[in-house]
Parts: C-alpha cells; sequence; structure tokens
C-alpha cells in the first residue's frame, strides 16, 4: 500500500490528563509528534473531561488546540446529558468555533435511550452532524433503539469489536447512518477482516484513542490486515474525509 507523507485520519483521540489510565505525552505537542511520525494529517480530539460533569471546560480546552492547530485537529463537541437544558447552548457555541461533530461517554452517565438525550439528538440529525459514541456490549441495545429515529445523525461506534463485533457489524448493516471506528486495546486476530467481509469497507474508521493506546498499535491492525490496499485507503482516510469534509 502506497501512502503520500501525510494522508491518515485518525477520528479518535483525547486531550487533556483526567484519566486513571497510564498516559504518554498528552501536551498537544507531543501528540503532533506522533502524529508526524506515523503521517497522520488530521486527529478528532475530545477532551477527558467528557467523562466528569466539566464538559464546558473540556470544549475549552479544545478550542485552544483548534485555534493553535487549525490545519491538524478537529473537534468534538462533549455534552452533560445531565443537564438538558445546557445542551443546544454549549453545542452551538463548538459548531461555531469550527467543531465538526458531538463525542458522548455513557461512562458514569445516563444510558444513551435516556429521554434527556432526545433534544441533542434531535438537533444533531437536523444539521445532519457524526456523534462518536463510546460502545462496548452494554451500550449497543440502547443505540439500536434510537438510531432508527435520527437517520440524519452520522452515529460512529467507537471501539467496533471490542466485545460484540458481530453486534456492531450488525447495527452497520442494519442502519446506513451507522460507521464503525477501529480503536481497541484488547483486539481479536482478524477482526479488520471479518468487518471487511460483512462488507463494511465503506463504513469503517480508523481511530486510536491517542492518548490511552499507542497509535502505532493501531495502524499496524489495518495495515497488515488480510485486505485489499483499497479498503484500507478506506478505512484510514478516505471515509473519514468525506464523512467530515477533510482535505488530505
Amino acid at each position: 500500500m502506497k501512502m503520500h507523507n501525510r494522508c491518515l485520519i485518525d477520528v479518535h483521540g483525547h486531550i487533556g490528563t483526567e484519566t486513571p489510565f497510564p498516559l504518554f505525552d498528552t501536551s498537544p505537542e507531543g501528540i503532533l509528534s506522533s502524529m508526524d511520525n506515523l503521517g497522520v494529517a488530521w486527529l478528532g480530539i475530545s477532551a477527558f473531561l467528557v467523562l466528569s460533569a466539566e464538559c464546558e471546560r473540556g470544549n475549552e480546552l479544545c478550542r485552544t488546540v483548534l485555534e493553535r492547530f487549525p490545519d491538524r485537529f478537529f473537534g468534538y463537541v462533549t455534552v452533560d446529558p445531565a443537564r438538558p437544558r445546557t445542551l443546544l447552548a454549549e453545542l452551538e457555541k463548538g459548531l461555531s468555533s469550527g467543531f465538526r461533530g458531538i463525542k458522548l461517554h455513557s461512562y458514569d452517565s445516563l444510558a444513551y435511550d435516556h429521554p434527556d438525550y432526545r433534544i441533542l439528538y434531535a438537533a444533531a440529525d437536523a444539521k445532519r452532524l457524526p456523534i462518536l459514541l463510546h460502545t462496548e456490549l452494554d451500550e449497543l441495545p440502547c443505540l439500536e433503539k434510537i438510531i432508527p429515529d435520527y437517520p440524519n445523525i452520522r452515529f460512529i461506534l467507537a471501539h467496533a469489536g471490542c466485545l460484540a463485533p458481530e453486534y456492531h457489524a450488525k447495527l452497520a448493516k442494519e442502519f446506513s447512518n451507522v460507521y464503525l471506528e477501529t480503536s481497541v486495546s484488547q483486539c481479536c486476530r482478524g477482526l479488520i477482516e471479518y468487518f471487511m467481509e460483512q462488507g463494511l469497507a465503506d463504513r469503517m474508521l480508523w481511530g486510536t484513542d491517542i492518548p490511552l493506546i499507542a497509535a502505532e498499535h493501531q495502524l499496524g491492525r489495518v495495515l497488515y490486515a488480510a485486505i485489499q490496499d483499497a479498503d484500507k485507503e478506506k478505512i484510514l482516510f478516505r471515509n473519514a474525509a468525506e464523512l467530515f469534509g477533510l482535505s488530505i
């Protein structure tokens, strides 16, 4: 597979230090160094504060990175579903600052099918926004309930296949607005090949979860998968460039 020096698009990264996991260098400069080493043109970021009620402070942290490096990072707005009255204002503030999507995480928060999310989903559907969602096994049934109601949202299911590859594939095959993001820390052999066998090359997005997981490991899983080079390009940058409107 031949690629030019900087063409990859990583749709799943973080900034900040608010996590119990050991971290690599979380500064923008440290993350950029990793990106440059691997040929990553763009990285989609949200703050680790998405795991807390301090979403506004996390969005401000992302905003400072986007202002410093507008041609390397794009942002996901994070919101607190337990405070539904603040959702739309925070979303509009982020979109007006150049954020390109929404990041949600159900850790220590409400399930994705909770009624408090409805106002956010309706706004995202009207604006045809991507939403990146942390998904393991428990979250998938919740999403299966609400995806049909919002056909214009591009639902990006993070960590696809980490526990339930068949369930992730089922949702992507059933709903044309579902995408699967590849980052997993525990990945069984043949996972990328499995999704290709399911006919999902056009619905796969490469992500690393940097700085929680080494980006080199996540890149190798795709580069050395036994799949067609054209499908590797779709996963690593072509699908994301189209979905987020990014130039490479």
